[in-house]
């Protein structure tokens, strides 16, 4: 079994929000990736497109309605929405609920849609947060809540409808040292980004595969010696991060995983921003610290996902551990 299974229930908003750029989108039937920043009053959104010769006439129109730049033969869109809507509170609170998991952003026809998953077992607290935040937001609607299929699976449905690559990065032999939050669990840690756009300071969910170690104190339990979810702060890929968000790149997920005396990390991200990630690997300071991170694929979302269900022991449950699944 997924160790990520768990992540077993979904939901999904969509907000109907006046504004100039859902208003050029809705009157050109735009559809983009969206990248989210959340601020303490608002947030910023990042859009891009793939610059074009052939590009259609609505399409050109949109992009210079919005300010549009064009870097690397791609278009972005910056956003800035600085009042405190309804619907930021509550996807704030929503990725607030420990289990809770920011999977994917977009904007269509108009529309802002977000998914998120979560652990059937908060299932209570998840309709809490919306039915009560949906009295004050009226612009925002439900479009979707029921089973994930786990994560895997989740980010497979969003891989079947995008272009979604994944790259990953690997350092071989790791020192746990050099790495605080492998100290938590020993050698079978799995840790998930909850919110792909923070930065130094991580909130995260960590999944433990098997039973030899004991969890720190200050991590908060979900599933019981499983699933657990706390604030980390993570020196080595800050850096990386605020790269990311610098750069305005979308980004569908962020693992890293410290297994067998190695240490995996798994970024999920729109493919035409590949060459700009490779940049971000090659100028990272991991390289000048005696790391030396190799990077060892960069493939489509679907054919990863198919390597980590079928073939990989990265997100296996360990034979110590399978006693905890059906509790």
């Amino acid at each position: 079994m997924n160790v990520l299974d768990d992540l077993d229930w979904k939901i999904r908003i969509s907000v109907d929000l006046e504004s100039d750029l859902t208003a050029a989108s809705k009157e050109f039937k735009i559809t983009s990736e969206m990248g989210l920043y959340m601020k303490e009053n608002g947030c910023d959104l990042t859009l891009f497109f793939k610059d074009s010769p052939h590009m259609e006439r609505d399409m050109a129109i949109f992009l210079n309605k919005n300010k549009a730049k064009l870097k690397d033969n791609i278009w972005r869109i910056r956003s800035e929405l600085d009042q405190p809507y309804g619907f930021i509170k509550i996807l704030k609170d929503l990725i607030n609920v420990p289990s809770a998991v920011l999977m994917f952003s977009w904007l269509e026809n108009g529309f802002f849609n977000f998914d998120l998953i979560f652990s059937r077992k908060e299932l209570d607290k998840i309709s809490e947060i919306v039915m009560e935040g949906m009295l004050e937001a009226e612009e925002v609607k439900i479009k979707y809540l029921g089973p994930s299929g786990g994560y895997l699976e989740a980010l497979k449905s969003i891989g079947k409808k995008n272009m979604i690559s994944v790259a990953e990065l690997v350092i071989d032999p790791f020192s746990r040292r050099e790495f605080s939050d492998s100290q938590r669990f020993g050698e079978n840690l799995i840790r998930i980004i909850k919110n792909p756009y923070e930065g130094e300071f991580f909130h995260s969910i960590f999944f433990k595969q098997g039973e030899n170690d004991e969890v720190r104190p200050e991590l908060n339990e979900i599933k019981k010696g499983m699933m657990y979810e706390g604030k980390t702060q993570d020196l080595l890929f800050s850096e990386f991060s605020s790269a990311l968000t610098n750069a305005g790149i979308p980004v569908v997920m962020r693992i890293s995983s410290f297994h067998d005396s190695r240490f995996y990390f798994f970024v999920g991200f729109p493919f035409i921003f590949t060459m700009e990630i490779l940049d971000i690997f090659r100028k990272s300071s991991l390289n000048d610290i005696a790391l030396r991170p190799v990077l060892k694929r960069i493939q489509p979302m679907g054919e990863w996902i198919g390597e980590m269900g079928e073939n990989s022991d990265l997100f296996k449950i360990t034979n110590e551990n399978k006693t905890d699944v059906t509790e």
